[in-house]
């Protein structure tokens, strides 16, 4: 099992690669922001499709495509993708790519599968395009984070439309419905065990009945989509929807967190029952919770969940990953081995922090990532984007 890190500038893009040398098996995990599927996905499928030998009328299979939830910065390259494969179906073009399976919680499941009141509603506020295109301009005071919610519910629905037109199965091993975690439910796809620790069900219930109220004063006229939007702006709220997966393979186990917060998914843990005695979760890989931000995760965090490698997906934007995430996992490493995987040169990374930095004047000793890297013991290894790509 490996894992395959793309840049994805803010986002996450991901492949991962199981099975075995005469019949690998390929999952991609989340397609990054706008422009990513260019720049960097569909190249590096295209890569893969020659490396494997397959001949133009044959399709290079992806078991298994994963949608970690709705934030524009995971989800646009997935768009992007569907769209491709079903222009060139509507043009007769034999597929270069089949997909198995899709994983994703869309908007409307999350509240309960109401998707024609969400669209009446945003429909009569911001026109048709907010109920399923992917594309929604950003127009008038519109604040940018409204602006991500309701472009991300739209791209929920345009992937739902994609995935029925091209005969993709929707959560299949989910019966079709929503995937959350009850108790560590598993799933097995080949030679990968899969266990669900997020979205937790009492998380995706509080959500619900956020939107069945909103709902309500809609229907009285007390409210509007903008108040929708607003509630569900709150980074917090869109970051709990998030789906967290323990993948093994063999004897290595891989936990890919998307965007959730680090004490719902150590709430998980316990609740499945997967700590030791310790009440700890060792881990061969951590794909570090939305980006390496500080808010998400506590020096605690890594504590209880101890791994060999942490990829810390992000270009500096919205400051992440940021410096603080990075010394929580050194100090709770110690002088163990560990290898940190950056999806960018960290010179670059920080000159983008540096732009976005707000309070007392930069200076790359005191919030540098790349000085503060120079401060590590010799046990903690550094691979930044430019040079494997494999975590």
């Amino acid at each position: 099992m490996e894992l395959e890190v793309l840049p994805a500038r803010h986002g996450d893009c991901m492949l991962l690669h199981f099975g075995s040398e005469d019949d690998p098996r390929l999952a991609l995990i989340d397609g990054g922001p706008a422009g990513v599927y260019h720049e960097a996905l569909l190249p590096r499928l295209e890569e893969l499709r020659e490396q494997r030998g397959i001949p133009d009328g044959e399709p290079l299979v992806i078991d298994l495509m994963m949608v970690s939830h709705i934030d524009d910065d995971h989800v646009n390259g997935i768009v992007r993708f569907l769209k491709d494969l079903h222009e060139r179906a509507e043009e007769g073009k034999p597929p270069r790519f089949r997909i198995r399976r899709l994983w994703h919680n869309s908007f409307d499941d999350i509240i309960g599968n109401k998707e024609s009141e969400t669209r009446l509603q945003l429909t009569k506020q911001f026109g048709t395009a907010s109920a399923g295109e992917a594309d929604i301009p950003r127009g008038g005071d519109m604040p940018f984070r409204d602006w991500q919610v309701l472009a991300s519910v739209s791209q929920g629905h345009a992937i739902r439309k994609l995935a029925e037109a091209l005969s993709i199965p929707v959560n299949p091993e989910f019966g079709g419905s929503l995937i959350k975690s009850a108790g560590g439910a598993e799933v097995e796809i080949d030679d990968l065990k899969i266990t669900v620790l997020g979205p937790l069900e009492s998380e995706l219930s509080a959500l619900e009945e956020e939107y069945d109220d909103w709902l309500k004063r809609t229907k009285r006229g007390r409210d509007s989509g903008e108040a929708l939007l607003a509630s569900f702006a709150d980074e917090s709220v869109a970051n709990l929807s998030s789906l967290v997966f323990l993948i093994e393979s063999r004897d290595e186990r891989y936990l890919l967190t998307g965007d959730a917060r680090g004490d719902k998914i150590l709430d998980a843990i316990a609740q499945c029952g997967l700590a030791d005695r310790a009440g700890k979760l060792e881990v061969d890989l951590l794909k570090v919770p939305h980006h390496g931000s500080d808010r998400n995760v506590t020096a605690e965090f890594f504590e209880a969940i101890p791994a060999t490698r942490y990829v810390l997906s992000g270009d500096g934007g919205h400051g992440n990953p940021e410096r603080p995430c990075i010394e929580w996992i050194v100090a709770a490493r110690g002088q163990k081995h560990t290898v940190l995987h950056f999806t960018y040169p960290l010179d670059r990374i920080d000159r983008r922090r540096e732009e976005l930095f707000k309070g007392e004047e930069w200076s790359d000793e005191a919030h540098g990532i790349e000085t503060l890297t120079r401060t590590f013991p010799d046990a903690v290894k550094i691979v930044a984007g430019g040079g494997d790509r494999t975590a």
